[in-house]
């Protein structure tokens, strides 16, 4: 079969119904035609990845879209596609292929007072990254980072990449977001979505954390980052200990969130950071054990 049949094939499944859609996917797609076969081959080479690609097509558009990160180039878009999957694969096998939007992995659960969850989950594709972490209260998604593998920048070793940080836009956000707070012993729900992230990245090997900065957001291509940037990523990226690298797109967190002993704290606060560091450590755990 010609690139060009393989192409249009798989560009008519992924949006079929949709003729304005593919109009302006299938031009895209012949101009990246060499790199679309790099990563429809690397599907093609293996069982479970070629049943992933067919029920996922839309990973494909993945390929000439300048998503990830702003300005991230074919390429690198290519190779990133493929490094992914493949470490993804190396870590979790078969399961590397049924972590979608509806098939979930959860990752811890607990139930408060007033008989409310809260719960975190490795979730499927967005548009900045290859798999989400998620925070949920009850059923309402409060954050998101979306990220994906990759080799880190100075080494040969994986890394988590972090493409976006994304909070509620409910009308009770706030509301939402103090209940949640209170049953983490005071944790900031945005602090507990970024926890998470770290104990994903050393559950699946990596050494190193990299995160998107406002210059990096993917919507900064061309056009206001304001128009989809709620979050100054920068100033949080800072306040937890991340430090600029040599691309203005990305900062380097570390891996582990520092802590200060309970010696050092206040004694009335003591209780309270006890209490937060225990659910913290059973999050650990169960990351660790779902990512087995």
């Amino acid at each position: 079969m010609s690139e060009f049949s393989r192409i249009y094939q798989i560009s008519r499944k992924i949006y079929a119904g949709r003729l304005r859609r593919w109009l302006t996917f299938f031009p895209r797609a012949l101009l990246a035609s060499k790199e679309i076969s790099e990563v429809l081959n690397f599907f093609d080479t293996d069982a479970d990845r070629s049943e992933f690609l067919q029920k996922t097509p839309i990973l494909i558009d993945y390929v000439p879209r300048r998503l990830f990160y702003a300005n991230s180039t074919l390429r690198e878009r290519t190779d990133l596609i493929i490094r992914h999957f493949d470490l993804l694969q190396k870590k979790l096998g078969k399961r590397a292929f049924s972590l979608t939007n509806s098939e979930p992995i959860e990752l811890w659960r607990t139930k408060i007072d007033g008989g409310e969850t809260i719960s975190l989950r490795l979730s499927g594709m967005r548009k900045e990254g290859l798999f989400s972490v998620e925070l949920f209260f009850g059923d309402a998604l409060i954050y998101n980072i979306n990220a994906w593998l990759n080799r880190a920048k100075d080494a040969d070793v994986p890394a988590l990449w972090i493409g976006a940080l994304q909070g509620t836009s409910a009308d009770n956000a706030q509301e939402v977001i103090k209940k949640c707070a209170k049953a983490l012993a005071s944790y900031r729900p945005k602090n507990l979505i970024l926890y998470v992230a770290r104990a994903v990245a050393r559950s699946l090997d990596c050494e190193k954390i990299y995160a998107v900065s406002n210059a990096g957001f993917y919507a900064n291509n061309g056009m206001r980052i304001d128009r989809k940037l709620k979050t100054n990523l920068d100033d949080f990226w800072e306040e937890t200990d991340g430090v600029k690298t040599d691309d203005a797109r990305f900062y380097e967190i570390p891996t582990v969130e520092p802590r200060k002993s309970l010696e050092e704290m206040k004694p009335n606060k003591r209780s309270m950071y006890r209490k937060r560091f225990k659910i913290l450590d059973e999050i650990d755990a169960s990351v660790a054990a779902a990512l087995v």
